[in-house]
């Protein structure tokens, strides 16, 4: 449920093994691809999925698709939890239940960023550069005869560039009620495997269309200059729900070079939102 330090002789001995008495895994390679990569990997902690995931009145989904658009656009909606009400109606969220999210940062650096707010929900976001980000919502409920609860949900994503316009989503999350409505291996997770599939692929679907939107009103108003430098000009985000997402284009702009640095590309390549069609879009195979 982590990552692994090992080099490639080691890796391809250790994916051989048979995975027979062993739990599920969502396996991760970290690679430093340079002549020190080594000695960096032994220094750094790869980033870890939450202890929670492990635990028995915990239920988890794992999911992963390609998009059609960059990890900047990707990063920037992961980052903004304040969307989902809106953008994911009646699939996750509902305008009728969205209210204001005042957010405050606690601490930020190269390695990424961390905050949260004091309301019920309790979102706690935590950013670790340049891939990583980590959702936790505290929910206090109170429900008949059981009482007082305290529902728990973890959203951690990995968001993992491919190719100029295209980014990998693998999604991880977890929560320790309503496990019946999880699918799952145990005989009393009754709802099936492909209805978490076909949820978490409506919540990508809501996304995908206003994001390449985004992107397209991005190149034509930043006439190929740095999206990042010129974000607050871009766009309107005055309220403190914004804090994250001012906060993740600021570290891009400051630490990420803007972007990832491309191998083998030209930027007169169209990315992939400016040419494809919304069918195109939205093909799932």
């Amino acid at each position: 449920m982590g990552g692994l330090l090992m080099d490639a002789g080691r890796a391809a001995r250790f994916l051989r093994q048979p995975l027979r008495g062993r739990r599920r895994m969502l396996l991760i390679f970290f690679v430093c691809p340079d002549e020190k990569g080594w000695e960096r990997a032994q220094a750094t902690m790869p980033p870890r999925l939450p202890d929670n995931l492990d635990k028995p009145e915990f239920s988890s989904v794992t999911i992963q698709r390609d998009l059609f658009y960059g990890y900047d656009t990707l990063m920037e909606n992961v980052s903004d939890p304040s969307h989902i009400d809106f953008a994911h109606h009646k699939v996750t969220g509902r305008r009728d239940r969205a209210k204001p999210l005042p957010f405050k940062m606690e601490s930020s650096g190269p390695w990424g960023f961390a905050g949260t707010n004091d309301d019920n929900p309790k979102i706690s976001s935590k950013f670790v550069a340049p891939c990583y980000y980590i959702n936790k919502v505290e929910i206090d409920t109170k429900l008949p005869i059981v009482g007082d609860q305290k529902w728990v949900i973890w959203i951690c994503s990995f968001n993992v560039p491919m190719a100029p316009g295209k980014t990998r989503s693998i999604v991880c999350s977890t929560r320790n009620f309503f496990q019946l409505t999880v699918p799952g291996p145990s005989w009393w997770q009754v709802v099936p495997r492909w209805h978490e599939h076909w949820t978490s692929n409506k919540v990508y679907d809501g996304d995908m269309i206003v994001l390449q939107g985004q992107e397209k009103v991005f190149l034509s108003q930043s006439k190929n200059e740095d999206v990042n430098k010129q974000y607050t000009k871009l766009t309107f985000t005055p309220t403190q729900a914004d804090r994250f997402v001012l906060a993740f284009r600021n570290w891009l702009s400051r630490h990420g070079n803007s972007q990832p640095q491309w191998s083998g590309t030209t930027d007169n390549q169209p990315l992939p939102s400016t040419v494809l069609s919304k069918r195109e879009m939205l093909d799932r195979y």
